[in-house]
Parts: structure tokens; C-alpha cells; sequence
């Protein structure tokens, strides 16, 4: 019988492709399986790898817990005999030793979840990398596209503000003491036995405690005036905590009061208050004193606003003797999203002519927000030939509200059809929200995206255009296979290979 006709360089490929793939096979088959080192990756032709499709954190995240478990998705089934301490491995930046971890596996090995034993550091930088010693479970002449991020995890709060300042003299002696922190505050931590005031010398001095709704500013208030010209000390001991869990430094201040005689006046409260996030872009500016002010003293130029490095804004200035408020009003409404400092200074003065105490007095807020947009899509809208295991995503821009991304405002649906089950989730680093379907679609069929109006920015603004709807279609069945070897039959062990090999036109025959 003739053998059929083959091209000499055809046959050497043949022959060169079968010996490489037996040696792949048996490097993977007596590989070292030790949990702590590597065996050198086996070296492959250009393009013969798998991939990471997706991991957890987002490179660059911040403010991640100290119990986040990492997390890396693949576009195929590992080997997790090859997924080690050293192929999946986490370390303190720059260079810190590789921490003992847990490593874990969704039950079709396309997930692999890496957890510390001993937990991670707070405000530290963590790199996380997967090597290419980690290898397909279906296909061992694959090995992993080598991929590194990092990560930093959250901080301690510290406190931004207090009032009065450290080392504050001529205090008001109707004064609350005031602190403002950097982050969300665990309310029940922040008591009276831990924020408490003293007198230097004397003991503690009676208050009521009140807590901003944002979870972010602390005042107390004493039940009776304070000493004139007396030195007292604003305390915050240990057990404070943020929401993070993480617990605030202790820390203590002294400030004096000023003398009965020359008692000058005070701001005791403002609006927006200092700190203040999300405010109206239409919102009036007020300042409210302990005295009655001498109103010809509230001007334009002694009490104003401005945006940050820019210029004093239009406004007109009033005073209400009632209640003690000098009223600025911005000829015109506030830019979205912008910071604004507002300031009274050493020109405003009481009834009696006394100076406005600690001036010039500043503080500052932010405006809130525009409405968030969809700036783009995954697949895109129209998108063709979409794979039938395709994750959906949209991108916006500006950071979002990770708890309206849920089932019920992100979904996808055939044309037609019902909801589909699925799981959200949110990216803070890359603003992208993921709808992951929990199983995969239908080949050669449309199916139609949705984000509802319950999807929110960070700032509480409505997504803009709301419902958002794009469409794509999937791709359709792949035909049978057509190929094939009646020396390499299915079921053979080098079957699937070399059928790949010959569906892309490097080998033919038999």
C-alpha cells in the first residue's frame, strides 16, 4: 500500500511537534508537587499559553480589608497540582518575604482563591503574582501568561480637625469641643468615656456627646459654661475605631479660655457644616455666633466664598439678630462636584466691638456630584460572535454605590426571555461593575443588558439615562469536527492535541 504523499518540511514539523508534546506530557505527569517551591517552568513555542481573565483585588485598589481573600479567574481549567505557595504567591512591597497562604479552587478549577493564614497588614502594599509554572488541567502543554498587581489595604483614622485648635487661648467659655476624622467612624466605639473632657488640674467636666450622621464629626457639649482663663484637655483614648475596624491612636489636646472681661465671640456652628460631602449646588452659606454681632461688620469682604484656588465668588452677605446668623447667598448656583473654602475674617465683630475670636475662621465642603455615566460596555452594544461564557461589564465615571449594583438594577435577559440568576460585582479602582450569569449562554442567541435608575454614584446621584439597555448576540455552535486519524482515534491520549494541531493547518495525513 503507497503511504500518502507528505512535503519533507511538513513531516519534520509533524515529528518535532510529537516529541515535544511527549515531553510536555511526561514533565507534567512527573512534575514536583512540593507546596513551597517551583519546578522550572517548561520553555514553549510563542503563543501556546492560558490566561488570568480577572482577579481580585483591582490592581491599584485601596483601602482593601485586612480579611480579603484574593481571588483569580481563568479562561481554562488549572492544574492545581501546579498552583503552589510559589506559582500563587503574595508579598509585602517591595520586597518582603512570600506569606504562607491558603489556596482554594471553585469546582471547575477556573477560579483560584488565595487567603493569608495569618492575615494582612493594614495600610500596607501587597504584590500578588501567578507564575507560569501553573499549567491547563485539560491540556498540560498550556502554561499560565505570567501575571503580577498589587494592592494597598486599609489605614488607621486619624482626626482631621479639632476645635478649638491645639494650643487655642481665648476660647469661648460656652464652647463644644469638636473633632472630624479621615474616615466612617464605628459610632458605638466613640463614647464619653472615651472623648471626654478635662480640666488641667481638676477633673472631668460634664457633657453630652452628638455624632453626625456621615459617621465622620464628634462634638461635645458641656452641660455648664467652662472656667474663663482655665486650661482643659480634650482626651481620645485607645478603643476608638473606624468602621474598618481598625482602631484610632490615642491622642490628647490643651486649649484656654479666654478672660471674663474680654470674652470675644464665636462661631458655633456653620452650614454647610466643615467637611460636609454631597452639598446642594444652590445650598446657602451660614455662619451662627454666641453674641450678638455688630451686623455693619458682616460684608462681602469680611465674610466670603471660594472655590479652591480660585477667586471670591459674587454673593450678597445679611445678618438675622434673632438668631445670631450672618447669611451668605451666591449670586449664582455652585459648580457640581467642586471644593469650597468660606471664610470670615479678623473685620467681624461683636455687639460690644470685640473681634471675631481665632480669625481669620475658615472651613470648607464639597458640592455633590453630576450624574454618573456608562463611558463603556463589555460586550459592546450591537457586538456579534460574543463567546457563550462572556462576563458583562460597565464602566463608569465616577466612583459608584457597590450596594445599588445588585440582581435587581444590573441583569441580563434573552430577547424575549426572563431574567437570568447571575452574580454582581463592583470594582472600586476601575469604576466597573461585573454581571458574571451562572451559567453559560445560549449559542447564537441575542440577549439584552440593564442597569435601572436604582444604580447610584458614590455621591448619590441616579445613573444619567436610566434604564441603560445594550444588546449582543452570542456566537453560534461550532460545527462537529471533521478530522480525523484512524492511527490517533478519540480516546487516545494525545488525541485532543494533535486534533488541535491539525484544525489550525500544521499537520495532515495520518
Amino acid at each position: 500500500m503507497r503511504r500518502p504523499h507528505y512535503k519533507r518540511r511538513t513531516s519534520l514539523i509533524v515529528l518535532f511537534l510529537i516529541v515535544a508534546l511527549g515531553l510536555v506530557l511526561a514533565g507534567v505527569f512527573q512534575g514536583d508537587t512540593n507546596e513551597t517551591s517551583a519546578a522550572p517552568p517548561i520553555t514553549l513555542p510563542p503563543g501556546l499559553y492560558f490566561y488570568v481573565t480577572a482577579y481580585t483585588p483591582a490592581d491599584g485598589a485601596t483601602e482593601v480589608a485586612l480579611t480579603e481573600r484574593v481571588e483569580a479567574t481563568f479562561n481554562r481549567a488549572v492544574d492545581p497540582s501546579t498552583v503552589n505557595l510559589a506559582s500563587f504567591y503574595i508579598y509585602e512591597k517591595p520586597s518582603g518575604p512570600l506569606l504562607l497562604t491558603t489556596i482554594t479552587f471553585n469546582t471547575t478549577h477556573t477560579k483560584a482563591y488565595l487567603k493569608p493564614n495569618a492575615g494582612l497588614k493594614a495600610n500596607t502594599v501587597y504584590i500578588v503574582g501567578l507564575s507560569n509554572y501553573i499549567k491547563s488541567k485539560d491540556l498540560p502543554i498550556l502554561n499560565l501568561m505570567p501575571v503580577e498587581w498589587s494592592f494597598k489595604t486599609v489605614a488607621p483614622p486619624k482626626v482631621l480637625t479639632r476645635s478649638p485648635g491645639v494650643g487655642a487661648t481665648n476660647v469661648s467659655v460656652d464652647q463644644s469641643v469638636t473633632v472630624t476624622f479621615d474616615k466612617n467612624m464605628d459610632w458605638s466605639t466613640v463614647t464619653t468615656d472615651r472623648f471626654y473632657l478635662l480640666e488641667v488640674g481638676g477633673g472631668h467636666v460634664l457633657t453630652t456627646m452628638t455624632k453626625s450622621a456621615d459617621k465622620r464629626t464628634a462634638r461635645l457639649d458641656p452641660l455648664s459654661d467652662l472656667k474663663p482663663s482655665t486650661t482643659y484637655k480634650a482626651v481620645l483614648v485607645t478603643g476608638i475605631k473606624a468602621e474598618n475596624g481598625l482602631g484610632l491612636e490615642g491622642q490628647s489636646w490643651t486649649f484656654t479660655t479666654a478672660a471674663a472681661a474680654a470674652e470675644a465671640p464665636q462661631v458655633v456652628s456653620t452650614t454647610p457644616a466643615n467637611g460636609a460631602t454631597a452639598v446642594p449646588v444652590g445650598q446657602t452659606i451660614s455662619a451662627v455666633f454666641d453674641k450678638d454681632m455688630d451686623a455693619a461688620t458682616l460684608t462681602t469682604a469680611s465674610f466670603y466664598v471660594k472655590k479652591s484656588g480660585g477667586a471670591v465668588l459674587p454673593a450678597t452677605v445679611s445678618y438675622s439678630a434673632g438668631t445670631r446668623t450672618a447669611i451668605l447667598d451666591p449670586a449664582a448656583d455652585l459648580e457640581p462636584g467642586a471644593t469650597y473654602q468660606v471664610t470670615l475674617t479678623g473685620a467681624v465683630k461683636s455687639a460690644a466691638g470685640k473681634a471675631l475670636a481665632g480669625t481669620p475662621v475658615n472651613w470648607s465642603f464639597a458640592t455633590a456630584a453630576e450624574a454618573p455615566q456608562v463611558v463603556s460596555t463589555t460586550p459592546a452594544n450591537g457586538a456579534t460572535a460574543v463567546p457563550v461564557g462572556q462576563t458583562i461589564s460597565a464602566v463608569f465615571d465616577k466612583d459608584m454605590d457597590a450596594a445599588t449594583l445588585t440582581t435587581a438594577s444590573f441583569y441580563v435577559k434573552k430577547s424575549g426571555g426572563a431574567v437570568l440568576p447571575a452574580t454582581v460585582s463592583y470594582s472600586a479602582g476601575t469604576r466597573t461593575a461585573i454581571l458574571d450569569p451562572a451559567a453559560d449562554l445560549e449559542p447564537g442567541a441575542t440577549y439584552q443588558v440593564t442597569l435601572t435608575t436604582a444604580v447610584k454614584s458614590a455621591a448619590g446621584k441616579a445613573l444619567a439615562g436610566a434604564p441603560v439597555n445594550w444588546s449582543f448576540a452570542t456566537a453560534a455552535s461550532p460545527p462537529p469536527p471533521t478530522i480525523h486519524f484512524t492511527d490517533v482515534p478519540p480516546g487516545h491520549p494525545y488525541h485532543d492535541a494533535i486534533a488541535d494541531l491539525a484544525t489550525r493547518g500544521i499537520i495532515s495525513g495520518y
